[in-house]
């Protein structure tokens, strides 16, 4: 199986009139991550589920792609929430819950919030060693070992602005 990793897109900034978990994507965020997906989009990515950590920028961050493939793929695809995308994190509750709901996908994406997904990418394919970086709305391809859904082999590291130019 194919697990996506997408940091979400560009949010306001922290103030004190809001939390951290209810800032939104600014209107850059949402202009540049559906370019972002406009040129995922064309890499033809096997996506049969959509996970979200529970906070607004990951929620909008999740139904864009969503909206895109849905209209690419022509079938509707559901976004669900999981709290182990967000602090503090989970990778194992994660990846339990993906083999549980939907061990037949082909594909999973999970939107979620740096540092955990560069330490994630570190866990399933360094063995916990080595530095990513994933900027707003970067994306990370990882090739879940078939007999070991807790191990995976790194196959596209994708930062915003290669997939903001294969959009055209």
């Amino acid at each position: 199986m194919k697990l996506y990793l997408i940091r979400h897109g560009i949010a306001a900034d922290g103030s004190e009139n809001i939390s951290d978990k209810d800032r939104p994507l600014t209107r850059e965020g949402v202009r540049k991550f559906r370019r972002v997906v406009e040129g995922f989009i064309r890499l033809d990515p096997p996506i049969d589920l959509i996970f979200s950590s529970p906070f607004m920028r990951a929620r909008q961050t999740a139904d864009i792609l969503a909206d895109h493939i849905d209209a690419a793929q022509r079938y509707p695809i559901t976004v669900q929430i999981a709290e182990s995308l967000a602090p503090p994190d989970d990778l194992q509750a994660f990846l339990s819950k993906v083999v549980a709901i939907n061990y037949a996908a082909r594909g999973v994406a999970a939107i979620g919030h740096e540092p955990i997904l560069s330490r994630w990418i570190a866990t399933l394919c360094g063995q916990g060693h080595g530095q990513f970086e994933m900027k707003k709305g970067a994306i990370a391809g990882i090739e879940l070992a078939g007999d070991d859904p807790f191990s995976g082999e790194l196959f596209m590291l994708a930062p915003p602005a290669l997939l903001r130019l294969i959009a055209g």
